[in-house]
């Protein structure tokens, strides 16, 4: 089996955690959230995954690990209509993978993840927020 040659991206400073869950707490809602979670396995490169959820099953969560693509696309996903069918397949096919459950190690974060052109508004917005707050002591 050919192994994909892919690069792995770090958005860190993109993410935010919004919440923690235990891998018996993961449903059908979670279609559409991000997760990121540490995974199991010796055929797996990226141990740290960021998943775009796209399916839930018993045994296996499916979905497009944006670690990697890049922000531009990781946007588009994000405005998707609908998860059935991907008008950018072509850009996220590369980065789809399946997850099995008995993998996942400890808890999973659900997270929000802003883009590079929304991150200097959001980091403006914390701190006038925090410049705020001093104001007020």
């Amino acid at each position: 089996m050919a192994k994909r040659t892919v690069k792995k991206i770090d958005h860190s400073k993109n993410l935010f955690e919004a919440g923690i869950i235990t891998n018996q707490q993961i449903g059908r809602g979670l279609i559409r959230d991000m997760i990121e979670f540490k995974y199991r396995s010796d055929e797996v490169y990226d141990k740290l995954p960021v998943v775009y959820v796209i399916r839930v099953d018993t045994n296996i969560i499916e979905g497009i690990n944006i670690n990697y693509l890049n922000d531009f696309t990781i946007s588009k996903l994000m405005k998707e209509a609908t998860i059935k069918k991907l008008t950018g397949w072509e850009f996220y096919h590369k980065a789809y993978r399946s997850y099995s459950r008995k993998n996942i190690m400890g808890k999973i974060k659900l997270v929000s993840y802003i883009p590079n052109k929304g991150l200097s508004t959001e980091r403006d917005r914390i701190q006038e927020e925090e410049q705020g707050k001093q104001g007020t002591e």
